[in-house]
């Protein structure tokens, strides 16, 4: 028997988010007995540890590089070097990620992959020192979009965009009423729907003020968040100033949040970045409407629009609430893991 591929991917942690996101749907679906896929990271526990293992996985805890440096690279140097591993894959949000390429490439392996998922960072002056380093370690370089792509590579690189099952995501008229009556929403109500960590990069505070300023028209209007983060109490305390405790529902974190979309009647998605914004695609499967902010990357069908209230405003108030077919085939699961697994290829 042909002895599998040995890939090693490199993330921050086990649990949902956008990076995460990418490996969990490249293991789901490869062709495990081709592939081997393991998996080093930061913090050894998280929501989707159990499934790993189920599927094989086996996950290496390094302790951080900002605050281990000299451990960090022993240990994650030793687990290349045991693996014996064919390619290593780094998904990547800023270019902090250098000293892992160099591991890699010291080690001998034979395709480095640097996967960039994001088009901002907070550490920005060490990801434009390093920037030039990186496009000399010669690695394999792709991108979630082609802003993600320019944003972490000087040369060349691949756009491979993320997938969704967009079977999965397909309006759900009875999964609406039960959501809707879950949460006591009336059948005439019209609900803005957002989904995304609780952080200051997805602009929580703009929607709370677009919803203050339309219920000045329209009354009969709730904000739906789906999403965990540190910034919830002081979401809810926002909330309460601005007199819209009973109109923005916290729904938390959803393992099924496919589900929800079918509660919504528009979707609005402000953040300041994003390398792609997977959500996006999950609504437009579900039909529904989309609004993003002008500084993301270009998604067929999603309305661009600057980060001015009263456009927003004035946008929802035009817009006539209908769910749409659009064609998402080039973000279709089957597409994504043909392109992953042409990556893949390892030349002897």
């Amino acid at each position: 028997m042909k002895q599998r591929v040995q890939i090693l991917h490199i993330n921050n942690n086990v649990d949902p988010g956008g990076q995460q996101q990418v490996f969990m749907d490249i293991i789901r679906s490869i062709n495990r007995e081709k592939y081997q896929l393991d998996l080093v990271v930061y913090n050894d526990c998280g929501v989707y540890q159990k499934e790993l293992l189920e599927l094989g996985c086996h996950i290496y805890v390094v302790p951080s590089i900002t605050k281990h440096f000299i451990k960090h690279v022993s240990i994650l140097r030793k687990i290349i070097k045991e693996g014996h591993y064919d390619i290593v894959h780094q998904h990547a949000s800023d270019c902090g990620i250098l000293c892992n390429i160099i591991i890699a490439k010291l080690c001998k392996v034979k395709k480095v992959i640097v996967h960039s998922h994001c088009s901002y960072t907070k550490h920005t002056f060490l990801h434009n020192l390093l920037k030039p380093f990186l496009a000399k370690c010669h690695t394999h370089q792709v991108a979630c979009s082609s802003e993600a792509g320019k944003w972490m590579f000087r040369t060349e690189f691949e756009v491979i965009c993320n997938a969704i099952h967009l079977e999965n995501h397909k309006f759900n008229q009875t999964e609406r009423e039960a959501l809707r009556k879950k949460y006591h929403i009336l059948p005439n109500t019209i609900v803005l729907g957002h989904v995304g960590r609780l952080d200051p990069v997805k602009n929580h505070v703009f929607l709370l003020k677009v919803l203050r300023l339309y219920m000045k028209k329209n009354k009969n209007v709730k904000l739906v968040l789906i999403g965990e983060g540190a910034l919830l109490e002081e979401l809810k305390r926002r909330v309460r100033e601005l007199g819209l405790a009973d109109h923005v529902l916290f729904l938390g974190g959803k393992t099924d949040v496919h589900r929800f979309y079918n509660m919504f009647d528009l979707f609005l998605f402000p953040s300041h970045h994003e390398g792609l914004g997977i959500c996006l695609l999950e609504a437009l499967a579900n039909g529904l409407i989309c609004f993003s902010s002008d500084t993301l990357p270009i998604i067929p069908y999603v309305n661009r629009l600057p980060l001015e209230e009263e456009i927003w405003c004035k946008k929802i108030e035009r817009t006539l609430l209908k769910r749409s077919n659009y064609d998402l085939k080039d973000y279709s699961y089957s597409t994504f893991i043909e392109k992953i697994e042409k990556l893949y290829e390892v030349v002897s």
